[in-house]
């Protein structure tokens, strides 16, 4: 009875730990909201500059065999973007309508670098490719990535106006979602021309 016990409040215990760390799907529909950061933010020194965290991320996950890899032409579905909102936190204040912005236009460069893989695996990925070639592109995309998106992010804060700077990078961003739109996660690219 006590082992039983156990076992269940094990199970209520991991349930818990799980929902705890939900994690959302990037979708052109959604938006990211004031409820969607659950975190804590750190405590700051009284001079402090209103900021934000968004724990998102760009993963590549796929378990195959050999010949499971090399007939694979789709790898759209194991590219996604995600954030956990358990862990994403954000400091309210006078600039929490432009932390917002910036937070999706975060989560927005994410899935545009997504999009960019999946492209770049559909386009050199053949039936003799190796899982490191795979990776090798999920390194560069990701370093270009970061470096994009700190480029973006310093264009924007450097701007005299802000606010126009951010939504002239929002509407850039969604549109080069918009042009790479057979390679969202559920997408099936069109077959490659010959």
């Amino acid at each position: 009875m006590m082992k039983k016990l156990l076992i269940s409040c094990a199970f209520c215990w991991i349930a818990v730990i799980s929902y705890g760390q939900e994690k959302k799907a990037w979708t052109e529909e959604y938006l990211i909201e004031m409820g969607d950061f659950q975190g804590v933010a750190p405590i700051m020194e009284e001079d402090y500059v209103q900021r934000y965290y968004l724990a998102a991320q760009l993963a590549f996950n796929y378990q195959m065999n050999h010949y499971q890899f090399a007939f694979t032409k789709n790898f759209n579905k194991y590219v996604e973007v995600y954030f956990n909102p358990a862990s994403s936190w954000i400091e309210e204040g006078d600039q929490t309508d432009m932390l917002l912005e910036m937070a999706n236009l975060d989560y927005d460069l994410a899935e545009l670098h997504a999009r960019k893989f999946r492209k770049r695996i559909f386009e050199n990925k053949n039936i003799v490719s190796s899982p490191a070639l795979l990776q090798s592109e999920f390194e560069k995309v990701s370093n270009e990535y970061a470096d994009y998106r700190a480029q973006v992010l310093s264009e924007i804060m450097a701007s005299a106006t802000i606010h126009e700077k951010l939504a002239h990078y929002r509407q850039s961003v969604n549109l080069e979602i918009y042009n790479l739109a057979e390679f969202c996660q559920a997408c099936k690219p069109a077959k490659k021309k010959k």
